[in-house]
């Protein structure tokens, strides 16, 4: 299963793209000071990883306190189970965890962290972060009125910003989102409804947005989980184009669970 990314219609005066998740992830937003519970630390570990009858030696993209991105030469199925020996420079040994694969897609996965040397893993991370690059490197996008009137850069080029890579710089983000709701979630048996709703203000000259907004459901309105979506959905390096800036819009369920890619 993939996102389908639905083309804006040529009648709209603005750009605004509905890209619906059909396997279930989606996009955060973030007002004001960025409050993401899960910060991650993109950094490349030599990462041993078994599962789907298969041992490969890779690295890791980017890791957290309950998860991380991993590189892969081998695909891993959706909803597997692997071992995956993390090498930290802190220890001697490989830091050995157990994990449950939440997605994966062109060379990379995201795996959720369920059992094993996770208090390891999250001290290296803490330490990364608790780093003054990794202090600095710190957002804050602010909210935006969507309907507001704007006013036109005439210097500005005509140029928008390519559909394919904003899904996919968006879909890089599924491991932070997926980390969001784990962390809301006082029952990590239960299942929180509904869809999402996320607006982002591109910056012409890329990486952070200018604003997000994020609409949640009525049930799990929560400030904390909207603002943890939110940083995660202002942490993408979202491309720069020559033109004013645009409004994408992105939709997306808000907690999948486990499922599975269909064949």
């Amino acid at each position: 299963m993939q996102h389908v990314p639905v083309s804006p219609s040529e009648s709209q005066a603005s750009w605004s793209p509905n890209l619906s998740a059909s396997n279930g992830h989606g996009t955060p937003s973030a007002s004001g000071e960025e409050r993401r519970v899960h910060e991650r630390v993109a950094v490349a570990l030599p990462t041993t990883v078994s599962g789907d009858g298969h041992t490969q030696s890779v690295s890791t993209h980017d890791v957290s306190l309950s998860g991380a991105c991993i590189s892969l030469d081998v695909p891993l199925a959706v909803g597997s189970i692997v071992e995956v020996d993390v090498t930290l420079p802190t220890m001697a040994e490989p830091a050995r965890v157990r994990g449950e694969v939440r997605w994966a897609r062109q060379g990379r996965a995201g795996i959720i962290f369920r059992s094993g040397a996770t208090a390891a893993i999250a001290a290296f991370v803490g330490s990364m972060l608790m780093s003054p690059e990794a202090m600095a490197a710190k957002t804050s996008v602010p909210t935006f009125d969507a309907n507001a009137d704007v006013v036109m850069d005439m210097k500005a080029g005509g140029e928008r910003p390519d559909e394919f890579q904003l899904t996919s710089v968006f879909e890089q983000q599924y491991s932070s989102f997926d980390e969001c709701v784990a962390d809301a979630k006082k029952n990590p048996n239960k299942t929180l409804p509904g869809d999402v709703d996320v607006e982002i203000l591109l910056n012409p000259k890329g990486h952070q947005p200018l604003g997000i907004n994020a609409t949640l459901p009525d049930s799990v309105n929560k400030g904390s989980l909207r603002e943890c979506l939110r940083g995660a959905v202002a942490a993408a390096d979202y491309p720069s184009y020559d033109g004013p800036p645009v409004v994408v819009t992105f939709s997306f369920e808000l907690d999948p669970g486990t499922y599975w890619e269909e064949e």
